[in-house]
């Protein structure tokens, strides 16, 4: 904390307070119809701010230094509009109306009308430019590094992101506002350059009645388009070597990425292509004392990119096309200290997302968006033999025990009706609309036998798996929506929704209702007071449509001796489904959350979200009836309480400091998580618990400060609790009630990005610098000894280490 408040401090020096206020308002088509995706700059001579447009075409400057400002709006197929001598007073709030051309007429028409006063954010909303993305020190340049700055976004034990308390698998991934989650298991699967990215929207509360099929959080990614001049972005192609005893022994890591974009066809048609290559090795220091080097590190090869073609066919219709391929090869999954080289898979992933969308304007302030997509995701992943895998008191020490092979496709059709009308009542932005999904996947999923010992070596149990591996299943979901912003007056805005849909898998009808206020109590723009209800269905995974096809286990237990001919109990396992069939997982959200202004430049957000999930999938292995029972007996509750400050630097830089008290509960036997693509052997019973990425104290700490020869410094920090683990015995049966005991150390970590541009031309400039990871090498632990029969029980190891390396960019 004491860090992060000299930070904080030294952020500040230089700069100069003086009254502010605030420039908004929204950007529409020549029929009224408001557009998303719009860059909006707020230029001077010193600085242009920029930022991008939400789904609801609104727009918001805050902390702005009194004085006259030149508004700029571009997008791809319209005419960019300039709108001078914007005047904004200490205190006071300048609301303006932008109305964009598309570039195949001849005239443009810029308008400044007042707009009336009105809040289209949502609570738990939080945007992240895609220029800021690129100034962060990421270790791999994809969008998910990124996610973790979000207050309420934890990385958990195993890697995967989870959002505003809940399970990876119950958020969802947009991109450009369609589903690409992997429809198999509900989980993130895609990746894209960061020089894709136009805004990173992370939604973790309340958010609108479009969005359906998640339980928890939402990101939606918005890509760039391209525009009427040709650019190229060359960067990060510098290695970082890897040093062993003081010598160079190979590449740590590589990971360039290119960006070029222009018109096809100026003022009509554009075209964007971003790549990314990624070659990663993380290595585990404590198995260097016993293995070789190459048997001690997972290395990750990724090859991202996305193409984007924009097409203005008419004045009132426009075609977006978009193609994201992400294939990846992965050797070593999670190798850490308890899964050395030969207990850790290899995997392959091959997926790709092709879209459609089509923006076609209907009549004076009315518009339809239609979008059809189509996303494959193969993956296989692969023991590194076909012997036995065996689990000691020291983790598993031969073989991974699931062979994995399976391809998977999603399909999906969905329509938006927009309308903006105004009347006796107030003025309303109404949206209708609805979504057809379609899903498969088949392939083959064998498990080996498992062998369980004791410290001694003796035999305590064996799980052997039987039964045709094939695996197939299909689901088909209906949904529409509906949703109204209203403004009855000019300091209240209501938010009120509801989404309808059905699924083959569960066979059931859900409504699910939302509402939200927004009040502003006082003159000016100095508070915001928000607070709602939302209901919330997710999508059944596709392993849950073939549960009971699947293969059953049988487990056999030893005596003390460990005699293999002798055992003392043989348990079959079948596969069921619960009495009653499947339902669809939900849950209920309230928030509150109040938005300040304080002083000259710094906006404070408190807010409180409590979530209620039921019905969620969970497996439980009855022993007395011979069943692994699937059902929908799961619950979880978590509840988050957050206070945000953000505040404006000089030169477009920016400081943001978050800190989240949360708790996080739930049945543990997670059925994506036993289920999934990495999985674990060991089937405990089930229990309500603290969740494995329960933090109850989080701090963040982001920025990019402008510094003066135009150097960028941008630090990231993050302080929070230490997750939670489970303590199991010889047998590997759990100690107590799991999670509830002890916890990993807390963690901090602070990385460092320094770089300083170089004009080389007058087209082309460089950016050059250093970046640092962990700095200050805290220890960071991300395995222990849980097992009371080991002699090294309860030490932590395999500690992130500190990284160094060089960045280099080039624009032209």
């Amino acid at each position: 904390m004491t860090l992060a408040l000299a930070v904080w401090l030294i952020a500040g020096i230089g700069a100069q307070p003086q009254p502010s206020g605030t420039v908004e308002g929204i950007v529409v088509d020549a029929f009224g119809a408001r557009l998303s995706g719009v860059i909006v700059a707020l230029s001077t001579d010193v600085d242009s701010p920029t930022t991008s447009t939400d789904a609801d075409g609104s727009f918001q400057f805050e902390g702005v230094p009194p004085g006259l400002y030149t508004l700029v709006a571009s997008l791809a197929g319209f005419e960019e509009v300039r709108l001078d001598d914007v005047a904004v007073a200490a205190g006071a709030r300048s609301s303006r109306r932008l109305v964009l051309t598309l570039s195949v007429a001849e005239d443009v028409t810029v308008a400044a009308d007042p707009l009336a006063a009105s809040d289209a954010a949502r609570s738990g909303e939080t945007q992240v430019s895609g220029p800021t993305l690129t100034q962060l020190p990421l270790p791999t340049g994809n969008f998910e590094d990124a996610l973790p700055l979000v207050p309420g976004v934890v990385r958990g034990p195993d890697g995967r992101l989870n959002l505003g308390g809940t399970r990876a698998s119950q958020s969802a991934l947009l991109l450009n506002g369609l589903n690409v989650t992997d429809p198999v298991t509900g989980q993130f699967a895609v990746g894209l350059p960061l020089e894709a990215v136009a805004a990173l929207d992370v939604y973790t509360g309340v958010y609108s009645a479009r969005f359906g099929s998640a339980t928890g959080g939402i990101a939606n990614i918005v890509t760039r388009p391209g525009e009427d001049a040709w650019s190229t972005e060359v960067e990060d192609f510098m290695r970082r070597v890897r040093f062993r005893d003081g010598k160079i022994r190979g590449i740590r890591s590589f990971a360039p990425r290119v960006r070029v974009a222009g018109p096809i066809k100026t003022g009509s048609l554009w075209f964007s292509q971003s790549i990314n290559y990624a070659f990663e090795r993380d290595r585990v220091e404590d198995l260097e004392a016993f293995e070789p080097l190459p048997r001690t590190e997972q290395v990750r090869e990724m090859f991202n990119g996305l193409t984007q073609i924009d097409y203005a066919a008419t004045p009132t219709h426009r075609m977006t096309f978009t193609l994201a391929w992400f294939p990846g090869n992965v050797d070593n999954v999670q190798i850490d200290t308890l899964h050395p080289f030969e207990a850790a898979p290899d995997s392959e992933q091959r997926g790709w997302s092709g879209a459609v969308s089509d923006h076609l304007v209907l009549g004076p302030r009315t518009t339809m968006n239609t979008s059809a997509a189509v996303k494959a995701y193969d993956l296989r992943v692969l023991p590194k033999t076909a012997d036995a895998s065996r689990v000691t008191v020291d983790g598993v020490r031969q073989n991974y025990f699931n062979r994995l092979s399976r391809d998977s496709r999603r399909y999906d059709l969905a329509t938006t009706l927009t309308a903006e009308r105004d009347g006796p009542s107030g003025s309303h932005l109404l949206m209708a609309g609805g979504e057809l999904t379609h899903a498969w996947y088949r392939g083959e999923d064998a498990s080996l036998p498992v062998v369980v010992s004791r410290a001694d070596g003796t035999l305590t149990r064996r799980i052997d798996f039987h039964g045709d591996p094939t695996v197939r299943a299909s689901n088909t979901q209906v949904s529409v929506f509906a949703e109204d912003r209203w403004s009855p007056a000019g300091r209240l805005t209501l938010n009120l929704g509801a989404r309808y849909a059905f699924e083959q898998i569960a066979g059931e009808h859900t409504l699910a209702p939302r509402l939200e206020a927004s009040l502003r109590p006082f003159d000016g723009d100095h508070t915001v007071i928000r607070g709602g209800y939302g209901r919330f269905y997710d999508r059944l995974p596709l392993i849950a449509g073939d549960f009971e096809s699947r293969q059953s286990r049988r487990e056999t237990t030893f005596g003390p001796q460990g005699d293999a001919a002798e055992p003392i109990s043989i348990l079959e396992f079948a596969n069921r489904i619960a009495a009653g069939g499947l339902r669809t997982p939900l849950s209920n959200l309230w928030h509150l959350e109040l938005h300040q202004a304080l002083g000259d430049d710094t906006q404070v957000r408190v807010g409180y979200r409590a979530r209620r999930g039921s019905r969620e999938l969970v497996v439980d292995p009855i022993a007395g009836a011979g069943e692994m029972l699937l059902s929908n007996d799961g619950t979880s509750r978590s509840h988050e309480v957050e206070l945000t400050v953000q505040r404006r630097l000089r030169e477009e830089g920016e400081l943001n400091m978050s800190y989240v008290w949360a708790r996080a509960q739930g049945n543990l036997n997670d059925f994506v998580t036993i289920f999934g693509d990495q999985r674990d052997p060991i089937v405990h019973s089930d229990v309500f618990s603290r969740q494995p990425f329960d933090a109850p104290h989080r701090v963040v700490v982001w920025g990019v400060m402008n510094l003066p020869k135009q150097i960028t410094i941008a630090p990231t920090l993050e302080f929070r609790t230490g997750f939670p683990y489970t303590v199991v015995d010889e047998a590997q049966r759990a100690v107590g009630v799991r999670n509830e005991g002890p916890r990993f150390p807390n963690l901090f970590s602070l990385d460092l990005l320094a770089t300083k541009v170089v004009k080389l031309t007058d087209r082309m400039s460089a950016r050059v610098g250093v970046q640092i990871y962990n700095l200050g090498s805290h220890f960071n632990p991300r395995d222990v000894s849980n097992n009371t029969g080991s002699a090294r029980f309860g030490a932590f190891a395999n500690s992130v280490t500190q990284g160094v390396g060089m960045r280099f960019a080039l624009v032209f």
